[in-house]
C-alpha cells in the first residue's frame, strides 16, 4: 500500500503548481529579454484558496491554486509623418531619422505615452 504524500506546494496535483510557476517565470524573462518592454517590474502571484467540506466534515478541503503573471507593456513607438496631397489623396509618410533635424522643434508638440 502506498503511503499517503503530504500536501505541499511541491506535492499539489503531481507538481502542477511548480509548473506553472516554470512556464510564468519562462513569460516573465523573455518579456524582460525584449528591448519593446518598458522596465517597470514584472510580477508571479500564486493564489491559494482552501476550503473545508463542511460544517460537518472539515477533515476534507478542497483546493485551488491560481497562478498569475503580470508583464511590462510595450514601449512606446513613437515617430513623425510628413502629411501631403499626392493625386488628390491626403497622404502620410513615414518622416526618416536623418530628416528628423530639419522638424521647426518650436512647433512640435509631444505625445504623452501615459496610460
Amino acid at each position: 500500500m502506498k503511503e499517503d504524500e503530504v500536501l505541499s506546494l511541491t506535492t499539489i496535483n503531481g507538481g502542477a503548481v511548480a509548473e506553472h510557476f516554470d512556464n510564468a517565470l519562462k513569460k516573465v524573462l523573455e518579456n524582460i529579454h525584449d528591448i519593446n518592454t518598458t522596465t517597470e517590474a514584472r510580477e508571479i502571484v500564486i493564489k491559494a484558496v482552501f476550503r473545508p467540506m463542511s460544517d460537518e466534515r472539515r477533515d476534507i478541503i478542497s483546493y485551488k491554486v491560481i497562478p498569475k503573471v503580470k508583464l511590462a507593456g510595450q514601449e512606446p513607438i513613437v515617430g513623425f509623418a510628413d502629411i501631403k496631397i499626392e493625386a488628390g489623396k491626403l497622404v502620410a509618410t513615414t518622416r526618416q531619422k536623418e530628416s528628423m533635424q530639419l522638424l521647426p522643434v518650436g512647433n512640435v508638440t509631444p505625445i504623452s505615452s501615459k496610460k
